[in-house]
């Protein structure tokens, strides 16, 4: 699972869910709200153990290396 945090609020996106698939959803925690489920497919292949920014100048996410189900490595952006 990525975690970022700006002046919006938390993004936490993929992970791994309950039968271990890996997974590239995206969840916001907005300052004063709730959870609010963006999307589930966030345009990258699912995977765990990866990095994530946001990239402040355009507010895109950016994903980066981490590992699919087989632990194979991915060097993605």
């Amino acid at each position: 699972m990525g975690v970022v945090a700006n002046a919006v609020g938390i993004t936490l996106m993929g992970g791994v869910d309950s039968n271990g698939d890996d997974l590239s959803d995206v969840w916001v925690l907005s300052n004063g709200g709730g959870w609010t489920r963006v999307t589930a497919s966030g345009g990258w292949s699912a995977r765990a153990a990866f990095g994530a920014l946001i990239d402040e100048s355009t507010g895109a996410l950016v994903v980066f290396g981490g590992q699919d189900n087989s632990y194979n490595p991915s060097n993605a952006v």
